[in-house]
């Protein structure tokens, strides 16, 4: 652990976590880390499943802090309520949060709104990023974002 500006700074140096499995359907904000306020650097997730009730990613359930260099390839991310918010990366946002130099392959599902390949919905930017996996969802769904009042720039989504 390190700490820029008073907010943990977590660096995964490049390693990769390999089959990462959290499935509990009825509770909020569920990922490698649930909720996030500091920096994620270098981190990649193989073939995860995760699973839960709203804020639902591979990464980070909801953050609030800077994601960069990081990606989730394989896998799924399900979110099992009518205000889901699921995304490959991370489920939900809020400024100053932000996502850099990033990607999700996942196949994401959301039962409602706010499903995205890379983000679900929220606030924060997101540039420098991509999405490939497939999106399934009903309201406010995405290939890259679901729901975003934050800016996106210089990035795509080529999933179904």
């Amino acid at each position: 652990w390190r700490f820029l500006l008073g907010r943990p700074v977590i660096d995964g140096l490049g390693h990769t976590i390999t089959g990462l499995t959290v499935n509990n359907a009825g509770t909020d904000f569920q990922g490698l880390f649930g909720k996030s306020s500091g920096t994620l650097r270098n981190i990649g997730l193989l073939n995860s499943s995760i699973s839960g009730r709203s804020s639902v990613g591979t990464l980070a359930g909801f953050s609030t802090g800077a994601i960069s260099y990081s990606y989730a390839d394989g896998g799924s991310v399900t979110g099992n309520w009518s205000g889901s918010a699921a995304g490959g990366l991370v489920g939900s946002s809020s400024s100053p949060g932000s996502i850099d130099y990033s990607y999700a392959n996942v196949s994401v599902t959301g039962v409602n709104t706010g499903t995205g390949g890379l983000k679900g919905s929220g606030n924060g930017t997101v540039s420098n990023s991509y999405a490939t996996g497939s999106v399934t969802g009903v309201i406010d769904t995405g290939g890259l974002v679901g729901q975003s009042g934050g800016n996106v720039s210089y990035s795509y989504a080529t999933g179904a």
